[in-house]
């Protein structure tokens, strides 16, 4: 049953249904639950959320919400089909639960928790998949100050000593016939769960320690303040590496072929600027007389293919060539250069670069610079 308008109060004046096994239509209907509606926190509503030594922040934005924190991605965040407002942390070292956390740590976090509706909140604990097997080793937990000891039958029997825990729900999630994880569930307002650490049972593999990332760098912390030295080892994800140097001018392209997913990272360096005193041939490919071809005439390779615009024009790096009249197939132009810059057009390109001088640098001003210093 669903009002018109949101937080708008109704009455039902009469009401009848029919029994789906009997078709027989029932005389009364008892109300079971009273539940007052609400709306989805307005924009800018936000609330604290701890995950170990965490802070997460949910806020609602153009009605959705957006979670920063100290590792992005680590929680999410959304409100499922029924507005009930879902938060999933990723995994955990430490086995630490997600808390929403109190006036005194946040101010004014009660306030934007009701909001979201975390007045009553269900916290999940869920293990690892594994598979089911005879003797697996017992998990222990502590459950408000009650030492709790679980077991898990080759079928997925939960069974705890004591036999009863008030406020602790333990079931076993099927996946497969064999397989499936193990789910924890309490009210985290009013219980408080902890799992012995170190321990490896029943999907739960736990340390006293938290690893975290921050500002960086990755952080690990002692959670029985005990003294820890950390080794690391790094294995990279690339199984093929390849090194170019000394490409050409042109555009770099990489095919992948295979099946399934392919990953291609790359990095560069700026190349150190050089005088480039490399001789070029040019040469006419092809019977049109439309396409050249660059060769570096010192190591013998093809480093550019072009085709010849309307004008007879194209480029390559710096330089612009026009061919006048229709080169043959077979033709070859030879470019020579060198550093001292004699023969071509640069020493009157830095002379005319004086004009202006070069922005930025101070040594370096201009003609109309000092001219305007001086008068």
């Amino acid at each position: 049953m669903t009002a018109d308008q949101i937080g708008q109060s109704f009455t039902v004046e009469s009401f009848s249904f029919t029994d789906a096994s009997s078709s027989v239509t029932q005389p009364q209907f008892g109300l079971v639950e009273d539940v007052a509606a609400r709306s989805l926190p307005v924009d800018g509503t936000s609330v604290a959320i701890g995950f170990g030594n965490q802070t997460y922040q949910l806020q609602m934005q153009n009605g959705e919400i957006i979670v920063t924190g100290a590792e992005i991605g680590r929680v999410n965040a959304y409100f499922d089909a029924s507005n009930i407002l879902q938060v999933f942390g990723g995994g955990t070292l430490s086995g630490v639960p997600l808390t929403v956390l109190s006036d005194t740590q946040v101010s004014g976090n009660s306030t934007g928790a009701a909001r979201f509706g975390l007045t009553d909140p269900t916290t999940r604990l869920a293990g690892q998949t594994i598979t089911l097997a005879s003797g697996m080793d017992d998990l222990s937990l502590t459950f408000e100050s009650t030492a709790v000891t679980v077991s898990l039958s080759s079928a997925g029997v939960v069974s705890t000593v004591p036999a009863s825990v008030t406020g602790l729900t333990l079931r076993w999630q099927a996946e497969t016939a064999t397989t499936g994880r193990l789910i924890a569930e309490y009210n985290s307002n009013d219980y408080a769960l902890s799992l012995a650490t170190p321990s490896n049972a029943l999907g739960f593999k736990v340390a006293d320690r938290e690893v975290g990332f921050q500002n960086d760098s990755i952080s690990v912390k002692s959670t029985d303040n005990s003294s820890f030295v950390v080794t690391a080892r790094g294995v990279s994800l690339a199984s093929t590496r390849v090194k170019l140097n000394d490409l050409p001018f042109e555009d770099f392209l990489v095919f992948a072929t295979g099946g399934g997913a392919r990953s291609i990272g790359a990095e560069y360096n700026l190349p150190v600027i050089t005088a480039d005193t490399t001789t070029y041939e040019i040469r006419t490919i092809g019977d049109s007389g439309n396409m050249i071809e660059v060769w570096d005439a010192d190591s013998g390779h093809s480093i550019a293919t072009r085709v010849v615009s309307g004008d007879r024009q194209t480029s390559y790096d710096d330089f612009s060539f026009t061919l006048h009249g229709k080169s043959e197939k077979g033709d070859v132009f030879t470019l020579e250069q060198d550093a001292a810059s004699t023969g071509d057009s640069r020493n009157l390109e830095r002379i005319l670069q004086l004009e202006k001088g070069i922005k930025g640098v101070a040594e370096k001003s201009g003609f109309q610079e000092f001219f305007g210093a001086m008068i």
